[in-house]
């Protein structure tokens, strides 16, 4: 929560290098990060997901603002991270999925020159052969990874949910 990637958009959405800076000074933008910093207490609430996030600063208004923001954009922030995972693994599971089917295809395109090759006359090559039995356990193999991808991308919507649900005190 004390990163520049939360602190800064607080700073520049509530307008803080002006609000924070000594009267007729234009403080820095590190400045006033900093004396943010200082006046943040963060503290993880025992046995849940919760954060409290408490700000020191005279006025009450400005410090229950900056406390609010810094929440709004950490959620944010999180929500988008959680998004850019689940893309991530979807791809991936994609391209694995692609890689498998294309894997499948040569070995039955394998198997079928093999047996025009051996003159091997098979009326259904998927059922009973030794290979087609080595094909259906890497496939039962791709669709148990599958199954275990699908889970993962599950609980993952799941924490985006409850993520995308957390809305901060006012």
């Amino acid at each position: 929560l004390k990163k520049t990637s939360v602190l800064h958009p607080v700073i520049e959405k509530l307008d803080l290098v002006k609000r924070l800076s000594p009267p007729g000074q234009g403080m820095s933008l590190q400045w006033v990060t900093r004396t943010l910093e200082r006046a943040m207490v963060v503290q993880e609430q025992r046995n849940t997901t919760l954060i409290e996030v408490g700000i020191y600063n005279t006025d009450k208004q400005l410090a229950s603002d900056i406390a609010n923001t810094i929440s709004i954009v950490y959620r944010d922030l999180r929500q988008d991270e959680v998004r850019k995972n689940v893309t991530d693994a979807l791809r991936e599971m994609k391209e694995e999925l692609d890689n498998k089917q294309l894997e499948v295809r040569k070995l039955y395109e394998e198997a079928a020159k093999i047996r025009n090759d051996e003159g091997i006359s098979d009326p259904d090559p998927e059922q009973g052969s030794v290979l087609a039995t080595n094909i259906d356990k890497k496939l039962a193999d791709i669709e148990a990874r599958t199954i275990e991808r699908r889970a993962s991308v599950e609980k993952l919507r799941t924490e985006l949910t409850s993520i995308e649900q957390l809305q901060p005190d006012a």
